[in-house]
């Protein structure tokens, strides 16, 4: 198991890491799309695969 030491009382692993961002930015994309809603714009499809250039 990996690990990242932050400070010498702290340590993460890396998936633990890696699923921490995952969800601050899903819980920020949602957010995104609250808003836009709230002012009564559909939202653009946010998904990073739409913005990739195709292979």
């Amino acid at each position: 198991m990996v690990t990242v030491h932050d400070a010498p009382d702290e340590r993460y692993t890396v998936s633990g890491l890696f699923n921490h961002v995952m969800f601050h930015e899903m819980r920020h994309t949602a957010q995104i799309c609250m808003l836009l809603r709230m002012q009564g714009i559909a939202p653009p499809s946010l998904d990073l695969l739409f913005y990739l250039p195709r292979m």
